[in-house]
């Protein structure tokens, strides 16, 4: 029976189980985990990148990402911000402090590929026409210097998909089949929530792109 959610995707942890009965979708989804201190634990042990985030799609502060040191040492990026912890505890206390009142999310992290040292997100909006889903736009978000990218930065600056391609020295082929892979994998995805949120008109995907051009979600809303 379909999830009835008013149209809305409002969880991180929502949207990611429902795709992952997807098994087409589920090498483009992140491992993401409730935060507690043994999954922030296992996480930073089992990842090169660890990701934060609060649990709440219209929330785009207090996102983070940490990495482990051969010391056993944290450190931690929060915006322009860095900090290094020497315990988990420390660490874990750190980030629930940023908001008592938000629950948080811990999601395995990306290496972004990168324009002119800055990295990047792609951003794609999905509409529904009748019964059929189509891409309506698609295009880069760049995140200022020096600053961690987030799932949504007002500060970004967004370029055309084909200019940012043309100017990172890809491959017309290979450019091809990556746009052809990113269409294909948002449109699995809207048919796929399809069957189960009522209402829906139109995703706006924000995607991450490693350094071997494959994609994952960041970040879903919707919009009725």
């Amino acid at each position: 029976m379909p999830f009835n959610y008013d149209s809305s995707i409002s969880s991180v942890k929502n949207n990611t189980s429902m795709l992952w009965e997807n098994e087409y979708l589920r090498k483009y989804i992140l491992d993401t985990r409730p935060l507690s201190k043994r999954s922030l634990e296992k996480m930073l042990f089992s990842y090169e990148l660890v990701a934060f985030k609060p649990d709440t799609i219209e929330d785009g502060n207090h996102n983070g990402v940490m990495v482990r040191m051969i010391d056993g040492s944290v450190n931690l990026h929060l915006k322009t911000e860095k900090y290094e912890f020497c315990t988990i505890g420390e660490l874990l206390d750190f980030i629930i402090n940023l908001d008592t009142e938000k629950s948080f999310l811990l999601q395995q992290g990306v290496k972004l590929l990168k324009y002119h040292e800055r990295p990047l997100n792609i951003h794609i909006d999905v509409k529904k026409e009748c019964e059929d889903w189509a891409v309506s736009k698609i295009s880069a978000n760049i995140s200022p210097k020096n600053e961690m990218p987030t799932d949504e930065n007002s500060n970004d600056h967004e370029i055309p998909l084909d200019s940012l391609f043309a100017d990172i020295s890809v491959s017309d082929n290979d450019y091809r089949e990556f746009r052809g892979k990113i269409y294909a994998f948002a449109l699995i995805c809207a048919y796929e929530l399809d069957k189960k949120l009522d209402g829906l008109r139109e995703l706006i995907f924000s995607i991450g792109v490693d350094e071997d051009f494959t994609p994952y979600i960041l970040r879903l809303d919707s919009k009725s």
